[in-house]
């Protein structure tokens, strides 16, 4: 059951995506809410769409060995309120300040750079689908920030709910989505040190700072927060 209900939701999150992808890509509607406004091209999604597959396929099945083996460490009982929170913001803070640090470490390492993110990279501007299309190998790594917390919130109450784990998941791909999107962002830009879709575009397009995802609160602090 933990598995099944994993994997729906990153696969329902996946079909949203591609869904958001299309009208993206194709729709004259959105055109002007576009950050940068040129026409994309639409034959780009055939492109990398058989490494978003390969990449979906990928995480499915990692995903359903590693918790069908850890299954005996969740709780599927419904927690109380202030534990769905507190778990869920303590998840979204720690993935975030891994991935600061991890995305980082991609693009400053040259070997790494030039052999596994580059690839993400190549999708300038992207468009919502393409936060799945990365080298293997940083999708695995990028899970590294969920998988400590879930370590972490185990030790200290001696199993894993998976209700926060769950609106975690769904929250963390839906934010990526968005941030791939090349929209300007609406909602967003009223929740303060929000990562916003104009910050990661102009990380596509410069190749450096604003290596923040969720937040903008260690780029501030480091200060590789982009000024162009």
């Amino acid at each position: 059951m933990l598995s099944i209900i994993t994997i729906s939701i990153f696969l329902c999150c996946c079909t949203l995506g591609g869904v958001y992808s299309y009208f993206v890509l194709n729709s004259e509607i959105l055109q002007k809410h576009k950050i940068q406004h040129f026409r994309r091209q639409t034959h780009i999604f055939k492109e990398h769409f058989p490494l978003i597959l390969f990449n979906i396929c990928l995480l499915i099945s990692v995903t359903g060995i590693a918790l069908y083996l850890a299954e005996d460490l969740f709780s599927l009982s419904f927690p109380t309120i202030p534990l769905l929170i507190g778990q869920f913001l303590f998840l979204v803070f720690l993935d975030d300040a891994y991935m600061y640090f991890f995305h980082k470490f991609l693009h400053k390492n040259p070997f790494f750079f030039k052999n596994v993110h580059k690839i993400h990279h190549r999708a300038c501007p992207p468009f919502p689908l393409d936060f799945m299309y990365v080298h293997p190998f940083e999708w695995l790594g990028g899970m590294g920030g969920a998988g400590i917390g879930a370590v972490v919130i185990y030790l200290l109450f001696g199993e894993i709910n998976a209700f926060p784990f769950w609106l975690f998941g769904a929250f963390r791909n839906l934010h990526e989505i968005e941030i791939h999107s090349g929209l300007k962002s609406v909602v967003a830009q009223y929740i303060p040190f929000m990562g916003l879709t104009e910050h990661h575009e102009h990380h596509h397009t410069y190749l450096e700072g604003n290596y923040g995802s969720t937040f903008t609160i260690w780029d501030k602090i480091l200060r590789t927060s982009l000024k162009k």
